[in-house]
């Protein structure tokens, strides 16, 4: 099942990648040295539109937008959760994103959460793990523009 879930094939993650329009970025960070700030600012740079979400560091904004607490507070449908959290949180963030109905759950490198993640497939969500989306997109996006 492990295998399962992250094999996909380029052509399925361009899909994904162009199906997308709304993605939650969770554990947003202000500091643009971490990556969730990075991969934030790239995904706003090519159109797509970002809501950050921290609990830790709800105030403000990032990059223009302002930071949300949590999922459930942001006030439109979320195509994709892009999880910056370690494993056992990411979970949670996970089965809440099922909860909401979001499409795809989509872990950034190193992030893994085999139970939840087998839940979300289950219920009919595609989850991605261990893949980072900026670096996808510059590879199976932008050569095709």
């Amino acid at each position: 099942m492990n295998s399962i879930i992250m094999e996909y094939s380029d052509d399925q993650v361009s899909k994904i990648l162009m199906d997308t329009k709304k993605i939650a970025l969770i554990d947003a960070s202000h500091n643009e040295k971490k990556p969730s700030n990075q991969v934030m600012k790239y995904l706003l740079e090519n159109n797509y539109l970002v809501y950050p979400v921290n609990n830790r560091e709800p105030d403000g904004k990032i990059h223009g937008i302002n930071v949300f607490q949590s999922i459930d507070k942001i006030p439109t449908k979320i195509d994709m959760v892009n999880i910056f959290q370690k494993n056992d949180i990411a979970g949670q963030t996970m089965l809440t994103a099922i909860n909401l109905n979001i499409k795809y759950i989509w872990t950034q490198l190193n992030i893994f959460n085999f139970e939840a993640a087998s839940k979300a497939i289950k219920s009919g969500h595609v989850v991605i793990m261990n893949r980072c989306t900026k670096i996808e997109h510059l590879k199976l996006i932008k050569k095709i523009y």
